[in-house]
């Protein structure tokens, strides 16, 4: 079952998240500060673009939201505890792999 947005957007909304140290990497490989992060995925409506009920690891899901400058940002966020896990968070950075509407990947044929 696909996490609650809702309740996701009001975690990020209060700050009240964790982020891995991978998460924090990529944030900052890509200029995403916190504040940016929670801006972004507690104030816009974010959108569950693919669904991992099943992972590894634990449930978690990729996320499709867009900064206040409307720049596309992709955050795979694990929901299987009491608040949520930011895994990795990044800007997509072009339509090599995703398509132009950044929701759909792009695969390549062998």
């Amino acid at each position: 079952m696909p996490p609650d947005l809702q309740v996701l957007v009001g975690h990020f909304y209060r700050g009240v998240y964790n982020i891995t140290t991978h998460g924090y990497s990529e944030m900052q490989n890509d200029g995403i500060t916190v504040s940016l992060l929670e801006a972004t995925l507690g104030v816009d409506e974010p959108e569950v673009i693919e669904d991992y009920p099943h992972d590894q690891w634990g449930p978690c899901c990729l996320i499709l939201a867009w900064t206040p400058t409307q720049v596309p940002l992709h955050a795979v966020i694990g929901y299987g505890g009491d608040i949520p896990d930011v895994i990795t968070v990044y800007s997509p950075p072009d339509t090599e792999v995703w398509e132009e509407d950044f929701r759909t990947r792009r695969y390549q044929n062998p």
